[in-house]
């Protein structure tokens, strides 16, 4: 079974390639190194507080190496690409005097040292998408007479071919940039790894899909035969063919470049030939007809039965993160309906179970996101009747809920019946992180505190960061409902009930407090219901020993929430903190709604007579009964200090297949 590795496929993301921030020397100095460009000189300094560089002046003594590449991190960092002649003028006379010092003091100095210290000039203008001011210093290496390396006359070449395309009616005006891209590709000296660095200066570029796809079809065509391009670059190619909508162009290259992992560095193109048409058929479908789920899960069934082998999730995770970073949530949808419809078990009498097709980590991560932003607008509507609209004429058709996306997620991901490497502690605290924040987003506090307690359930240990999350949307409501009830003409002073239950009242000294002290003040309401230690520290009389045998849980600081700061290895960060909070904001929702209703109505009097605790419960259980399956034998986490992570069940109980939503199609 061919596997496209995830960190290659998450390439998809993106429709249109962007370009980097620039790099300043430090960066450069610590991590550029190729075989035809060595690492500069490392302890370079930032140029935050270097003088501007328009006046700095030419000094009489002999001009370093390491002094010529600070000189030019500081036009790069301070002056930036937007006034370009006096650039340029500064960098050819530093370059002009370096040659110049070097000639005369150093009797060591060689036209191939003038030529390594160009090509680092080069780099790091390249490094910092000054891409026209590292055309001119190749221009200017090649009117020196220099032969540059491989690398950087490929890299150039490159670079004018990126330019030619953007500043003419297509590829067919540039035959001369055409000849020197493939001379550069066609030295013998020349390798992928090299061609992997051109690739990033293309993303940088923002060149575009159809150009990346035209420049790596040039060194594919370079290339010897014999030359067997690794899954990296195949990855690259069909992500590039994709993005620019030749779809039975990377259904070719899938076909052609597929290994079998029998066999490494063979090629077996039949075992290509299902993911290539299931790709086809994707493109093909379009997403909006009625059947177009059931069309693509029988195709794909009967697809699968005639090869006798099984899909690959990974395909569909780029599939659907190109579509998010597009914004067409119906296709998204329609992605995820494809992959549940695929899923299923089969196994022989006393074997274990294999899945057909299951969603990982990574494509709930990317649903749970997806769900957020299309259901965000229904945040700013007020009325019955502009909700109604928008889920009738905007929410795409077929779009699944965020209760039955979490209840998918803890029957595949978290469910011990499967024995997978999508079960490993990172990723799932990552996917319980996306679904708070997914809740958080839609203002949905009975799922979130649901969220919460799985990860006690599971034993998996809260981070700052989502401590972070849920105190910054507090204040955040805090904010807007101060916000609220100011624009509101109330003889009576503020009524706001977010400030109520989170401050006590002080809502004068809030609309002026800043956001640590209120974050402060929230976080301690947390802990007072909670009999812990409040830091992740301990006395100087307590042995580490003690402290991970007794396993205490903690609760970080704000302090420490704030800056990030790695939680203490022998304790595990508690979680009820967070729920407390959670639970108050599921009151003031309440609080919110009995104050738009009637006063007189039934629904007012009715949650008027229920206690908070009753209201907050029964909450809590509804939305516990829709999230999470029933007889299910969840994976459990146990994080010890002295035997580092260890999984297992969490109970024997016998797990029934009819749970599982995606048997449907079984």
């Amino acid at each position: 079974m061919f596997h496209w590795p995830t960190e290659l496929l998450q390439l998809t993301t993106s429709h249109r390639l962007r370009p980097l921030p620039r790099c300043p020397l430090s960066v450069f100095t610590r991590c550029y190194s190729t075989p035809a460009h060595q690492a500069v000189h490392s302890g370079a300094k930032s140029s935050r507080q270097r003088p501007s560089p328009l006046k700095t002046k030419h000094h009489a003594s002999s001009l370093s190496e390491d002094s010529l590449l600070k000189k030019i991190d500081s036009y790069v960092q301070q002056v930036g690409t937007d006034i370009r002649i006096p650039i340029e003028v500064q960098l050819q006379d530093d370059l002009n005097h370096y040659s110049a010092t070097k000639t005369a003091d150093d009797a060591r100095w060689t036209q191939v040292s003038e030529q390594l210290v160009l090509e680092k000039v080069m780099a790091l203008l390249m490094l910092n998408n000054c891409f026209e001011l590292a055309e001119s210093v190749y221009d200017r290496m090649r009117r020196l007479g220099h032969t540059p390396s491989p690398a950087a006359a490929a890299e150039a070449a490159v670079m004018r071919f990126c330019r030619s395309i953007k500043s003419s009616s297509g590829p067919s005006n540039t035959p001369s940039v055409y000849q020197d891209v493939k001379r550069a590709f066609s030295h013998p000296s020349y390798n992928e790894s090299l061609f992997l660095h051109v690739l990033h200066i293309l993303k940088s570029m923002d060149a575009g899909a159809a150009p990346t796809a035209e420049v790596i079809d040039l060194f594919l065509k370079a290339r010897a035969p014999s030359f067997v391009p690794s899954r990296m670059l195949v990855s690259k190619y069909v992500e590039a063919l994709t993005a620019s909508g030749a779809t039975q162009r990377a259904t070719e290259i899938i076909q052609r470049y597929v290994f079998d992992e029998s066999h490494p560095g063979a090629f077996d193109p039949g075992a290509a030939a299902p993911y290539a048409a299931i790709l086809r058929g994707l493109s093909d479908v379009p997403p909006d007809a009625a059947d177009a789920a059931d069309q693509m899960v029988n195709y794909s069934l009967q697809l699968m039965r005639m090869r006798g082998i099984d899909t690959d999730v990974d395909i569909f995770n780029a599939l659907i993160l190109r579509e998010l970073h597009r914004e067409n949530w119906a296709k998204v949808f329609h992605l995820y309906d494809v992959i549940q419809g695929l899923a299923g078990i089969t196994a022989g009498p006393g074997a274990e179970p294999r899945y057909m097709l299951l969603p990982d980590s990574a494509t709930f991560q990317n649903m749970f996101y997806a769900l957020a932003m299309v259901h965000r607008p229904l945040l700013t509507r007020k009325s019955r009747r502009q909700i109604q609209e928008y889920l009738i004429n905007v929410l795409p058709r077929g779009a699944v809920h965020t209760y039955q996306l979490y209840h998918d997620m803890l029957c595949t991901q978290f469910n011990s019946m499967f024995k997978r490497k999508s079960s490993s502690l990172s990723l799932a605290y990552a996917s319980l992180h996306s679904a708070l924040r997914c809740f958080l987003a839609l203002r949905n506090y009975a799922g979130a505190v649901v969220v919460i307690q799985n990860f006690s359930r599971f034993g998996i240990a809260v981070q700052p960061p989502t401590y972070f999350y849920v105190i910054r949307h507090i204040i955040a409501r805090i904010h807007d409902d101060l916000v609220d009830n100011s624009e509101q003409d109330n003889p009576d002073g503020y009524n706001s009930n977010w400030v109520n239950i989170f401050l006590g009242g002080e809502v004068d000294n809030a609309a002026s407090w800043e956001d640590d002290a209120l974050a402060t003040r929230i976080l301690q309401w947390g802990i007072d219901s909670v009999d812990l230690p409040v830091d992740c520290t301990y006395s100087p009389t307590r042995t580490a020993s003690t402290a991970a045998s007794s396993r205490l849980p903690s609760i970080p600081t704000w302090e420490k929430i704030k800056d990030e700061s790695p939680t203490s290895r022998y304790l595990i960060p508690n979680s009820a903190p967070l729920e407390n909070l959670l639970r108050r904001a599921v009151w003031a929702c309440f609080c919110d709604k009995w104050d738009t209703l009637a006063r007189e109505s039934p629904e007012a009097r009715e949650l008027d007579q229920q206690t908070p605790d009753d209201r907050v419960k029964y909450s809590v259980e509804k939305a516990a009964k829709a999230m999470v399956p029933e007889n299910i034998r969840f994976w459990v986490w146990h994080q010890d200090w002295r035997r580092g992570v260890t999984r297992i069940p969490q109970k024997p109980v016998a797990a029934r297949l009819k749970t599982l939503r995606f048997t449907r199609y079984g």
